[in-house]
């Protein structure tokens, strides 16, 4: 009874795995596609590709220097000339961009210098 429940666990656990990747994908076009219009949702969708753990633990090996922003850190918010941006490696997604703003690792649309997401 106890192998019934734990192989149920393991298969139920392994079909949501896509559904949960896919979430996420959704979820950066839809924000993208409301921030930015239909060049928003391709970057959305592409920013939703990755992983944000794997990319926040990156960030705590990799340190960069901190930017001080004098508003609040949400997606969709323009970053200032002067803040530096950083390419996330291409084993967590194409092209994307980061940036260390107020102890926040946030991804950014480098064209636009808009926060996309706000990963921690």
């Amino acid at each position: 009874m106890k192998n019934r429940a734990l192989i149920a666990g393991v298969v139920l656990g392994a079909v949501m795995l896509p559904v949960a990747a896919y979430t996420q994908v959704v979820t950066g076009t839809l924000l993208g596609g409301v921030i930015g219009g239909p060049v928003g949702a391709a970057v959305g969708a592409t920013i939703g590709a990755v992983n944000v753990v794997a990319l926040s633990d990156y960030v705590a090996t990799h340190p960069h220097p901190v930017y001080v922003y004098n508003s609040d850190v949400v997606a969709g918010a323009e970053l200032p000339n002067g803040v530096v941006y950083y390419r996330v490696p291409p084993e967590y997604v194409a092209p994307a961009y980061y940036a260390v703003v107020n102890n926040h690792t946030v991804l950014v649309d480098p064209a636009t210098r808009r926060i996309i997401q706000v990963v921690k």
